[in-house]
Parts: structure tokens; C-alpha cells; sequence
């Protein structure tokens, strides 16, 4: 991926997203969708509404409403209904961790490793994020 400044971003991660999704040599994968931008999502709304890129937005033009519209766009590309994990961070704050995030996917790639699979009962880092499948 070159950088144009012309092109939107969010669009060209959803067609690269596609094919790894639903790519055979993932079928028993779990993916861990990670979004680490949360803070430039937050400047961007900001700066003008989400149906400004995504004409068929029609939420608040609220972070958590965008955040959540966005995350149904990747989600809906799973073809395989496999599980898919995901994540928010902002790299500026404190909030979210990014290493946190990699330690708690590392423990439960571990734990599904040795099928054990986790629940919601299962630890976590305690780091805000979804656990989703489609």
C-alpha cells in the first residue's frame, strides 16, 4: 500500500481484510482485529461527520457509534463465521495499552493452542475490548 493521500484508508483495510479473513489457510484461525487508532477516530469525527466516507452511516456522529459501525463493517466480511476478536487502542493513551492488548492475544492464542478455548469467565487484562463473532 502506497500512500496518495487520496485514498481512504478504511477502504482499502476492509478489501485487504477480506481475503485473509476468509482465506482457507485461516479456516481454524481466530483473528484478533486490532484498531489502533482510537484517538485519530475521535480528531477525524471531530473534523467532519463518518457519512462523509460511508454514505450509508446514519448514527450519531459520536465516536462509540462510528467505532461500533465500523467494526460491523470488517465483521460482516467473515464469510466462514469463524471467531474474530476485537480490539481498540490509542497509542497516546494511558487508557490502552497496546502491549497489554498483544500479552492478553498471546494468552488466549495460548490457551486455544492447547484447546482449552476461552469463556467470558476466562482472565483477561482487564483492557476494554469485544469479544465478536459474526
Amino acid at each position: 500500500m502506497l500512500w496518495d493521500g487520496t485514498t481512504n484508508r478504511m477502504q482499502e483495510a476492509l478489501a485487504v481484510f477480506h481475503p485473509i479473513v476468509n482465506s482457507r489457510w485461516f479456516v481454524n484461525t481466530t483473528i484478533a482485529l486490532i484498531f489502533t487508532k482510537y484517538d485519530k477516530l475521535r480528531t477525524k469525527l471531530a473534523a467532519g461527520p463518518l457519512k462523509a466516507y460511508f454514505a450509508e452511516f446514519e448514527a450519531d456522529n459520536n465516536v462509540e457509534e462510528a467505532a461500533a459501525y465500523i467494526t460491523h463493517k470488517f465483521l460482516s466480511l467473515n464469510e466462514t463465521q469463524k471467531h474474530i476478536e476485537v480490539y481498540y487502542n490509542s497509542i497516546v493513551d494511558d487508557q490502552w495499552r497496546l502491549g497489554e492488548t498483544a500479552m492478553d492475544i498471546l494468552q488466549r492464542v495460548r490457551h486455544d493452542s492447547l484447546g482449552r478455548g476461552f469463556t467470558a469467565d476466562s482472565p483477561s487484562s482487564g483492557i476494554p475490548h469485544s469479544r465478536l463473532s459474526v
